[in-house]
């Protein structure tokens, strides 16, 4: 007995050890088979960072997880993670595995898997990943040859993700917590399937409104199957949304040509006026627990049919609500009559004969009355409707029937009536005879107060509408310390509201303030936060054809202040352009011409723009305009004022400043009065040269031709005059502020110690850090000249040239003019020395030596020559 325990014992024993060593030679088996199969299905990169193999955990089957799975996109989206998972786990049949049938998948389960779905403006969608495998044929062959077979009995997601973005229509969904259970036995023909799924959170967005908010799904069924046939009928089950539970009943079934039929309805018995608020993420989403409702709800909602590519089931949809109010406990008022007769119905096959009806809308608020209906036909084709709306809503009674934040007060009244009946193919071609629209709406001292935000006032806007026109005849507007007042004609307004099209008018447009600090940026502001508001660039409105009159007397921006605004502005097809605007700004005036576009990227606008600018300010420019600032801050230590003729274009980035390395600029800047002080390179310069004359600029009529081009300030040769003094400077500034300039200053006698004549001067390193320097040679030739013009008759002498002249003896001759010429070349030398001693900088210093040595050589030639006339002399007495 103990022998037969003992060999029981060890088969345990090796049996386990099998189980536990095996794994490690089969996992080098199945890790190829999974790339292998996921590279035949998918155009996408497949990663992963583990598989393991286990025979244990599920015995008799093997469990394989795949650890950090990621699926990422190609081309377009080559970038982006379309599908990242945890865990993905499967148990398989172990015995398939060392088989040559296939690999038998009963169970999967994935972990924390995480979907990004994306679709681009031009249709391109990220999931579109499985790669074309040629004919049905082929497809078949190749699915017969695959080597996983499945006979799936359970199925588990646990704490998914998904998310969806359509470019195209502008909608968003988001499904956070999404969970799975499936089981069944899905290898019979037959079988009773139980699902239990949902999610945590549901959000989902369209055209900009939140329809969902974060609504809870739970769902919970089960489903008697006909694997076979590919037909599910409903059982027991629940379907609970938010507060509203509700359960279906019928069948569907999955056809071969990708159709489904169906014929499911809805059973809402037990759904209260309450439960459908829940609906309402306005309501759901706040003090939800504290709200009550009465009224009676009903809900009918089915479809039959076939629903197949664009052919859709007949199918119905219709809520009604009588006598419904609401009321949250903490509040003293309530909406009551709530009156609400909806439906949304098709008969059956083409979506166009899809028909919505709402005969019945309204309700009552703190004893005021809204009410409204709709009649629409044929969405698809051409939409056909009739809308009314009437009543008044006072907004400081909202906040006494719904709880809005501390941080927002709502007061002032509106009233709205009108009706318009309307087919879209007539708004679309303007027969306005065709189309009835009547009646207006008024807007009465308004005032919203939104924390952080700045104050709007709505003082007066009264509009009133016609088939082709919406009048506006009075609209009065605060934003913060910003006011607007308009008035004028828009047209197109239905195609507009209806299908996003052109909206197109004429608006006189006045202000005593526009604070585009405030405007730009949607928070309060204060002088101090001027500059160092980070602003976002505006989008101009592709589908705005708008023409503007404007008289604006102030207008800020940053720290620059215009005022006396007048001229055109104009809107159209994303581009902002400006006609002969003129204005006050700088202490002068600017008339401009061009155009702020953001039709090919709305967060990189270009700016386009012909200025012309008299009578400014330096100084003022410069404290005012940030452009300047970075590309002339020269203009900072100038005084007097300028003109300027301005041609620029540049990209702006997303908070309105230029981006520098596009700036393409030239122009022309003209000063009658210009005075600059306390520069740095002036200062550095002056000290060179010697004399403190260049230490300030004041001149008159100085004119500069500029450009701005690879990201450097260029100016061409210009002229300052600064007395006797004449300065021609031209060169380049970079957008880092580094210089480099090159001057040619010249010096009339006096100002340089004893100098005169043209310095060549090169002006580098930056403007707090400049680097001067000086053509050494030109400068000492120049000096030379001066030197020895203005000295050589001195040590020549008159008494020496009389001498010469006047003696008849000939060795006399000789011997004077051998003595005359040793003291020219003595005085020569002593001349030089005393020109390098005054010598009071490096500059002077160099040129002085290198002029005492070139009189002591010119002194010799003078002394050679009064020799050679010496000696002619002779020679000529003695012919006589």
């Amino acid at each position: 007995m103990k022998k037969t325990l003992k060999i029981f014992s060890i088969v345990i024993v090796s049996v386990f050890v099998l189980l536990l060593v095996v794994p490690i030679f089969v996992v080098g088996k199945i890790g190829p088979i999974v790339k292998t199969e996921a590279n035949k299905l998918l155009d996408a990169k497949v990663e992963f960072s583990d598989l393991k193999l286990s025979l244990i955990r599920n015995f008799p089957y093997a469990s394989i997880n795949l650890k950090d799975l990621c699926v990422s996109g190609k081309g377009a989206f080559d970038q982006d993670t379309l599908i990242s998972i945890d865990n993905v786990g499967a148990v398989v049949n172990l015995k398939s595995i060392f088989g040559n049938n296939g690999y038998e998948v009963t169970k999967v389960f994935v972990e924390k898997p995480y979907i990004m779905a994306m679709k681009l403006e031009d249709g391109s969608v990220n999931w579109d990943i499985t790669k074309d495998t040629g004919s049905e044929k082929e497809k078949k062959e190749k699915e017969s040859d695959s080597q996983f077979v499945l006979q799936l009995k359970d199925v588990r997601i646990n704490d998914g993700e998904i998310f969806y973005l359509d470019d195209s229509t502008k909608m968003q969904a988001h499904i956070d917590g999404l969970f799975l259970g499936l089981k069944g036995d899905m290898t019979a023909q037959t079988t009773d399937l139980n699902l239990h799924t949902g999610a945590k959170g549901i959000s989902f967005i369209n055209g900009g409104i939140s329809l969902l908010n974060d609504a809870s799904l739970d769902i919970a069924a089960d489903i008697s199957a006909d694997l076979e046939n590919n037909k599910y009928s409903l059982k027991e089950n629940s379907i609970k949304l938010n507060e509203i539970i509700l359960s279906l009943d019928g069948w569907v079934e999955m056809l071969d040509n990708d159709g489904i039929d169906m014929d499911i309805s809805l059973n809402s018995e037990g759904i209260s006026f309450k439960d459908l608020l829940s609906m309402i993420p306005a309501f759901y989403m706040k003090d939800f627990q504290s709200l009550s409702a009465d009224g009676s709800l009903s809900i009918e909602a089915w479809a039959k049919g076939l629903f197949i590519g664009d052919t859709l089931p007949s199918f119905n949809l219709a809520i009604g609500v009588k006598d419904g109010k609401f009321k949250y406990e903490m509040l003293p008022e309530s909406v009551n009559n709530i009156q609400i007769n909806a439906s949304v119905e098709n008969p059956g096959g083409d979506a166009d004969l899809t028909t919505i009806s709402v005969p019945t809308f309204s309700l009552s608020m703190a004893g005021q009355a809204l009410r409204a209906t709709l009649e629409a036909q044929h969405p698809i084709r051409d939409l056909q409707f009739d809308a009314t709306v009437d009543g008044a809503i006072n907004l400081e009674n909202i906040k006494r029937v719904y709880p809005l934040p501390d941080s927002i007060e709502l007061k002032g009244l509106v009233n709205a009536a009108m009706a318009v009946s309307a087919v879209m193919s007539d708004i679309e071609n303007k027969r306005f005879e065709n189309i009835s629209a009547t009646g207006d709406f008024s807007i009465k001292d308004v005032v919203a107060d939104i924390s952080d935000m700045p104050v709007v006032k709505i003082q007066n806007a009264t509009a009133s509408i016609s088939p082709a026109n919406m009048l506006l005849s009075d609209l009065s507007v605060n934003v913060g310390s910003s006011d607007i007042q308009a008035s004028g004609k828009v047209s197109n307004y239905l195609a507009y509201l209806l299908k996003d099209d052109m909206l197109e008018g004429n608006l006189t447009v006045k202000s005593s303030m526009l604070d585009l600090n405030e405007l730009m940026t949607g928070e309060k502001t204060t002088d101090d936060d001027s500059d160092t508001i980070a602003m976002q660039a505006i989008e101009v409105p592709k589908n705005l054809n708008l023409a503007l009159a404007v008289d604006i007397d102030n207008l800020l921006l940053r720290q620059m202040k215009l005022s006396n605004i007048i001229g055109r502005v104009s809107m159209k097809e994303g581009v902002l352009s400006m006609d002969k605007l003129s204005m006050n700004a700088f202490n002068g005036t600017i008339s401009a011409n061009g155009s702020y576009s953001t039709k090919d990227n709305a967060k990189m606008p270009a700016l386009d723009i012909n200025v012309e600018i008299g009578n400014a300010k330096f100084a003022q420019t410069f404290r005012e305009l940030e452009l300047i600032q970075k590309i002339v801050p020269i203009f900072e230590k100038t005084g007097g004022d300028y003109s300027m003729k301005l041609n620029l274009n540049t990209i702006l980035n997303e908070n309105m400043s230029p981006l520098l390395s596009s700036i393409t600029s030239s122009g022309l800047l003209a000063t009658g009065n210009i005075d600059v002080k306390g520069l740095k390179v002036l200062e550095v310069l002056s000290n060179t040269i010697g004399t403190d004359k260049l230490q300030n600029i004041q001149a008159k009529d100085v004119s500069v031709n500029f450009s701005i081009e690879n990201g450097k300030l260029v100016t061409k040769p210009f002229n300052i005059k600064m007395g006797d003094i004449l300065m021609n400077l031209s060169g380049e500034t970079g957008l880092d502020q580094s210089i480099n300039y090159v001057a040619n200053i010249t010096l009339p006698q006096g100002i340089a110690s004893g100098y005169s004549g043209t310095v060549p001067v090169t002006i580098g390193g930056t403007f707090s850090s400049p680097k001067i320097g000086v053509d050494v040679k030109d400068v000492a030739s120049t000096a030379i000249k001066q030197t020895i013009t203005n000295n050589l008759d001195k040590v020549v002498g008159d008494s020496i040239a009389s001498k010469i002249r006047s003696t008849d003896l000939s060795e006399t001759i000789l011997n004077e003019a051998r003595e005359a010429g040793n003291k020219l070349i003595e005085e020569a030398k002593a001349e030089g020395e005393k020109l390098v001693e005054k010598a009071d900088n490096p500059l002077k210093k160099i040129a002085a030596q290198k002029s005492a040595d070139l009189l002591v050589q010119n002194a010799q030639k003078q002394a050679d020559k009064l020799m050679e006339e010496a000696e002619a002399k002779i020679a000529a007495s003695k012919h006589e």
